[in-house]
């Protein structure tokens, strides 16, 4: 097997040094098995304003590798992760590779057999695309007592595990053949959304069939999230508004006679019509009138985590109810500032 890792990042100086590391620490690169006949670590840094290049220079540096391991930087100054994760799947990443694993910069991994455990989930199940890992917040394992927000994320974390695996761009492998097919345009917000439905409906071929992502529950990996008021509202806000976006591309797609071509689509507007995205965003905000977000979201954003509940025992469900109240509260305003921001097309702050 031949395996290309990517770690998309920018602007990480203080993290990326320290998730070189943890990857290297992985028993699938500290001693790779027979099978394995190549893996390559691409660094790929993306209109960066710190130190990222240098540092991960560094951090492989420091690493002992073998014959079968090959790392490197690539820098553009081309800012945006759409951009970067083009650009390594499509040109970075080794022609021949059998999978493709993409990481985030600033992850620690939990145990040394994670990086093991996902791929080896994608090989045990021949109808998977890609295998997914399970993202753990720094503070559900630190021992220190949470705080309110903190408590509010945990359980939806806890909601969102009990329902068809997501994928959080955090850490995931996928088939290369599969992935070679999808180019992401590149003013995408939520860019995981955007792979995981291609990925489900084999690129729009076909409804949604959550059988082609499998969950690596032993693939654990640390993250920081956000913890306060004013850097969670920032992130919903952004997660609201690219998931409208999504859905926006995503009727466009499924519009395609051809759907053969929905996975190239990002690629043929872009070299025919730079400004073909923003020109589709004012055709939608002139029909849409006052409320812009697409027909569903807010009252998914709203009830989802209580729907997510019916799944669950009674006394998991009154456990979980507090956070769905809160959650529920807390997106109201996150809807509002979405919506007003999606009307004047600011997809960036």
């Amino acid at each position: 097997m031949r395996l290309s890792i990517g770690i998309l990042a920018r602007n990480e100086a203080r993290t990326i040094g320290a998730a070189i590391d943890s990857l290297f620490e992985q028993s699938l690169l500290r001693a790779p098995p027979p099978a394995l006949q190549r893996v390559t670590v691409l660094c790929v840094v993306n209109g960066t304003t710190d130190e990222t290049a240098a540092r991960a220079r560094e951090a492989f540096a420091r690493q002992e590798s073998g014959e079968r391991i090959r790392s490197a930087v690539h820098e553009t100054p081309e800012p945006g992760k759409p951009n970067a994760w083009n650009w390594f799947v499509h040109e970075l990443a080794e022609p021949d590779a059998d999978a493709l694993v993409l990481m985030d910069a600033d992850i620690r991994f939990l145990s040394d057999r994670a990086l093991e455990d996902l791929v080896a989930a994608l090989e045990a199940d021949p109808r998977a695309n890609a295998a997914v890992g399970l993202p753990v917040k720094r503070f559900e394992h630190n021992g220190r007592r949470r705080s309110i927000i903190e408590r509010l994320v945990a359980g939806a974390s806890t909601l969102t595990l009990s329902g068809p695996p997501g994928l959080n761009g955090g850490l995931y492998a996928a088939r290369t053949a599969v992935l070679r097919e999808i180019w992401l345009p590149k003013e995408l917000l939520v860019e995981d959304g955007y792979i995981r439905a291609m990925l489900v409906t084999d690129c729009f071929r076909r409804p949604d069939d959550f059988d082609r992502l499998v969950r690596a529950e032993a693939a654990r990996y640390e993250f920081v999230p956000e913890t306060t008021i004013r850097g969670l509202f920032r992130h919903r806000r952004r997660l609201t508004l690219g998931t409208a976006l999504n859905i926006l591309l995503f009727d466009r797609l499924w519009a395609l006679e051809d759907k053969e071509q929905a996975g190239a689509f990002a690629r043929r507007c872009m070299e025919q019509d730079r400004d073909w995205f923003d020109r589709m965003l004012q055709d939608h905000v002139r029909t849409a009138g006052r409320w812009a977000l697409p027909g569903g979201l807010a009252r998914a954003m709203l009830f989802g985590r209580f729907r997510q509940m019916r799944g669950l025992s009674w006394s998991r469900a009154l456990r979980a109810a507090p956070t769905a109240v809160a959650a529920m509260i807390f997106e109201i305003p996150v809807l509002l500032a979405a919506n007003s921001a999606l009307r004047r097309r600011r997809l960036r702050w």
